[in-house]
């Protein structure tokens, strides 16, 4: 698969898992800022805290993201069971593990 290819895939597979998880949060505000955190964890990014994913995002404090895991309303248990059902229909099995970081 060549980078074009890829970016084909990424692009398609993050509609799909943005679509899924935006109803778990009370506030649009809130479902954009979450989607705009994913995005950064997924950069080259050295330690992954609030810190640089703010940085990442353009932000000079990690106050959104703190805001976001702290007094957002959102659904936790809902948005883990949305990606669990995600990582089934993409990845073929309840066994799969979906690691996210860095290749060994």
């Amino acid at each position: 698969m060549d980078a074009i290819e890829y970016e084909a895939l990424y692009q398609q597979q993050w509609y799909h898992v943005r679509h899924r998880f935006q109803h778990r949060f009370a506030r649009v505000k809130m479902s954009q800022r979450a989607q705009h955190d994913v995005q950064a964890l997924m950069q080259p990014l050295g330690r992954r805290n609030g810190w640089q994913v703010d940085e990442q995002l353009g932000d000079r404090t990690p106050d959104g993201v703190q805001r976001l895991l702290t007094s957002s309303p959102w659904n936790s248990n809902g948005l883990r069971d949305d990606m669990r059902r995600y990582r089934v229909e993409f990845l073929g099995t309840k066994e799969a593990i979906w690691e996210w970081g860095k290749a060994r």
